[in-house]
């Protein structure tokens, strides 16, 4: 194994000794990490999740590099950190710790809905099915505002995740679109979802602070929002980025 899959398969060992987490989609390929290791977890285990991660890091030897956490996702904190000598020469090693996915500003996406769809992987962490991450695949990558976007279609099991995250009658709706290719249903099913986020003023509230620009808001080197530019740009410039904002953390040894 690589020093990164090494990394990647013990921080996943580790976590797994805390209840409250699956790993939420992109887990075909683990140990391998393409992108960002995404988790949902339950808001009562977030916390302890995070820290543990954090206590890992401390007994890998070469975690030597800057590490921080962001929390200007909502309900989404971020465990980032630059990780040269372990695989992660070119990028950034970032853990997203989710709470809550919204669709269409309702928070829909969680570790409660997705409790029945979740198992334990042979390498030993927890992960959402094969049909939750088929479900999820439509609905993060093929469902818009007007239309579902074509691909394979779905079978029965993964619609039924989707009528567990969804409520059964947008799931309906947009199971008509994607058969159908009509546009009228999953607009429905679109309005119907923005109306249960607008239910929830919190959830609400959340979300258009979340879109507050840059100059109203204060600014964090890792705010995923802020223009300049988006994407952090290698090591260096996380690097310099966490010595700018002074938030580093100390790994505990």
């Amino acid at each position: 194994m690589t020093p990164q899959e090494e990394l990647v398969g013990g921080l996943l060992r580790s976590l797994a000794g805390v209840d409250g987490w699956a790993v939420l989609k992109g887990w075909r390929e683990l140990p391998t990490l393409r992108g960002d290791l995404d988790l949902i977890t339950a808001p009562s285990s977030t916390e302890r999740i995070l820290r543990r991660a954090i206590e890992y890091l401390g007994t890998v030897d070469g975690a030597e590099g800057s590490v921080v956490t962001c929390r200007h996702i909502p309900r989404v904190p971020r465990l980032l950190a630059a990780l040269p000598e372990l695989g992660f020469g070119d990028s950034v090693f970032e853990v997203d710790f989710a709470e809550a996915v919204p669709v269409r500003g309702a928070e829909l996406v969680t570790y409660d809905r997705l409790g029945p769809y979740l198992v334990d992987d042979p390498l030993g962490f927890p992960r959402t099915t094969d049909a939750a991450e088929r479900a999820l695949t439509l609905l993060f990558k093929q469902l818009r505002w007007t239309s579902v976007a074509p691909t394979e279609p779905l079978d029965d099991e993964a619609w039924e995740v989707l009528a567990a995250l969804l409520g059964p009658v947008p799931a309906r709706l947009v199971r008509s679109a994607a058969k159908s290719g009509s546009r009228v249903p999953v607009v429905a099913a679109s309005a119907a979802l923005a109306l249960r986020g607008f239910c929830h003023p919190r959830s609400t509230w959340r979300r258009v602070t979340f879109r507050i620009p840059g100059w109203a808001r204060g600014r964090c080197a890792f705010d995923p929002r802020a223009p300049e530019p988006r994407r952090i740009l290698g090591v260096t410039d996380f690097v310099t980025r966490a010595a700018a904002c002074g938030r580093p953390l100390e790994l505990p040894r």
